[in-house]
């Protein structure tokens, strides 16, 4: 809760009508899946994947990416940080274009506004690569120049053994999917879009590491609303981790348990919910800043650190 507290304590922030949101779609979709678990009739579950959650889905790309937008148009082109937001919006861009396809133009929902494109699977596999792998590139080159701009300040942080714990089952699930693609399943290589999407997982690992070091680098230094905000960007990383794990173990029939189940369908939820927080906390830290300059939310240094 003690994470949560600064988000919360101000009703007019973004982050605390974010939050809200997101508790009242995640609670909706609990009681979904209790009724499934209660009564055997899958209805209610169908019916909270048809609409609440695709329009969730992409009302929180639309968000995080106006977010990124609203943050990159206070950097110049001269301040290393520009490339890092205009990174971050493109990334918002690309999930945001990638939702829409994968989510409802290429599903049975109610929202299709083009039903003929239902089920179309090369066109949902063109949806996943924008929403996976090309959203997670973007998001990579973002913390990679993030990281560099710190670093010219002096701004380095120390690995703790924890993290190569963090590290080290996305590091074999990686190997894992390695293998089935080399060695058990080569004629993939054949198929580009299964390769597009394969990379999604080596990006994961990557991009985990570089978002852990970038949000250890901010808090160790300062923290404050710009820490949370790369905090968010790697919670919104690590639960995607978690969905893409609970996934391949579903469909590769390693586990048959219902949480698993669970987890590998509404993970995608909390996940969509942090990288909206997280540039949403870049947003609230440039709204004080200007209002209270020096405050609590770790100075124009850590909002421009190329800046004294």
């Amino acid at each position: 809760m003690n994470l949560f507290s600064p988000l919360l304590a101000d009703r007019r922030a973004y982050p605390f009508w974010i939050l809200a949101l997101s508790a009242v779609h995640m609670l909706a979709g609990l009681l979904a899946w209790l009724v499934w678990m209660q009564t055997g009739d899958s209805h209610s579950v169908d019916l909270y994947f048809q609409l609440p959650g695709p329009l969730y889905l992409v009302l929180a790309a639309i968000l995080q990416t106006w977010f990124a937008y609203r943050s990159w148009r206070n950097f110049t082109m001269e301040q290393p940080m520009w490339t890092a937001w205009a990174c971050l919006t493109l990334a918002g861009l690309s999930r945001l274009a990638g939702d829409f396809i994968a989510q409802v133009l290429t599903a049975f929902t109610p929202l299709n506004p083009l039903p003929q494109y239902a089920a179309n699977a090369n066109l949902h596999e063109i949806g996943l690569t924008f929403a996976g792998p090309v959203h997670l590139l973007f998001l990579l080159l973002a913390c990679r120049v993030a990281i560099q701009v710190y670093r010219s300040v002096g701004w380095r942080a120390k690995i703790r053994p924890l993290d190569y714990l963090f590290v080290a089952p996305i590091a074999a699930h990686v190997l894992q999917q390695g293998w089935d693609l080399f060695v058990l399943y080569p004629g993939e290589f054949s198929l580009p879009m299964r390769i597009a999407l394969w990379l999604t997982d080596p990006l994961l690992l990557i991009l985990s590491i570089l978002a852990l070091i970038l949000w250890r680098t901010v808090r160790e230094h300062s923290g404050g609303l710009v820490g949370m905000c790369w905090g968010f960007y790697a919670a919104g990383v690590f639960l995607t981790v978690i969905g893409d794990i609970a996934l391949w173990a579903v469909e590769a029939g390693v586990v048959h348990w219902i949480p698993a189940s669970f987890i590998s369908s509404y993970v995608w939820f909390p996940a969509a919910t942090a990288f909206v927080l997280a540039p949403a906390c870049q947003v609230e830290a440039l709204r004080g800043l200007s209002r209270r300059p020096q405050a609590a939310l770790g100075g124009s240094n850590l909002l421009n650190p190329e800046t004294p």
